[in-house]
C-alpha cells in the first residue's frame, strides 16, 4: 500500500514537472516570437529611415515624367518633341511598375496607386498645359532637363549610399536611362529651329571681272 502511494506521488510530481516545463517552454517561445517581431519592425523602421524617401521621390519623379510626356503629345507639333515624349512615357511607366513591386514587398509606397502628384510637380504640369506649339516646346525642353538633372542626383545617391539591396540595384539599373533622357532633352531642337532655313541675299551688286581685252586709252599697235 505504501509503495502504491509513493508511486502515485512520483507520477504526480513528474506530471507537474512536465507541465511546468511546457509552460516554461511556451513562455520562451512567446518571448522568441516577440523578439522576431521586434526585429522585423526594427528592419522596417530602418528601411523607412534609409530608403523610403528615395522610393517615394523616385515614384513621384517618374509619374511626373509620364504626365509630362502625355501633355507633350497633345500640345506639340514638333515630331522630335513627340518622339521624345513617347519614350518618356514608355520608360518611366516601366520604371514605376518595377518600383511599385519593390515597394509592395517592403510595405512602402502604399499610396502609389492614388496617382497624386506632389504640388511641385503638379504646378509644373499645370503651367505647361496652357502653352502650345513652339512656346510649349521650349518650356517642355527646359522642364525635362531640370527634372532629369534632379532625378539623376537622387538615383546616384541611392546607387552609392543606399542600404536596401533591391532599391540600390533599381537605382543603378535605371541611371543609364535617366542620363539618356537628359542627353535627348538637351539635344532637342525647339523654338523654330527645325524649320527650313532660307538663304539670305544682299542688294549689293555682284562684282565681275572686266571682259575688256584692251585697257582704255591705249592704242592698238598696227599689224606688221
Amino acid at each position: 500500500m505504501k509503495q502504491q502511494i509513493l508511486i502515485t506521488l512520483a507520477v504526480a510530481a513528474l506530471a507537474a514537472g512536465c507541465s511546468s516545463d511546457r509552460h516554461s517552454n511556451m513562455g520562451a517561445t512567446d518571448a522568441s516570437s516577440q523578439r522576431v517581431t521586434g526585429t522585423a519592425a526594427a528592419t522596417t523602421s530602418a528601411l523607412a529611415a534609409d530608403d523610403s524617401n528615395f522610393a517615394r521621390e523616385a515614384c513621384q519623379s517618374g509619374r511626373a515624367e509620364v504626365e509630362l510626356g502625355k501633355l507633350a503629345d497633345r500640345n506639340t507639333k514638333n515630331e522630335a518633341v513627340r518622339t521624345f515624349a513617347t519614350k518618356l512615357v514608355s520608360d518611366h511607366t516601366q520604371m514605376e511598375s518595377e518600383l511599385k513591386k519593390i515597394g509592395a514587398s517592403k510595405g512602402i509606397n502604399k499610396d502609389a496607386d492614388k496617382n497624386v502628384l506632389d504640388p511641385q510637380y503638379q504646378s509644373s504640369i499645370e503651367r505647361l498645359s496652357g502653352l502650345k506649339d513652339n512656346e510649349f516646346d521650349q518650356a517642355f525642353k527646359q522642364q525635362a532637363i531640370q527634372d532629369h538633372e534632379k532625378a539623376i542626383k537622387l538615383f546616384e545617391k541611392q546607387a552609392n549610399q543606399g542600404t536596401d539591396a533591391e532599391l540600390k540595384a533599381f537605382a543603378q539599373k535605371h541611371l543609364a536611362h535617366l542620363r539618356e533622357h537628359l542627353s535627348m532633352a538637351q539635344k532637342l531642337e525647339v523654338g523654330g529651329q527645325t524649320e527650313t532655313k532660307t538663304t539670305t541675299t544682299t542688294d549689293e551688286p555682284i562684282q565681275t571681272p572686266s571682259t575688256e581685252k584692251n585697257p582704255p586709252n591705249q592704242e592698238t599697235a598696227p599689224p606688221k
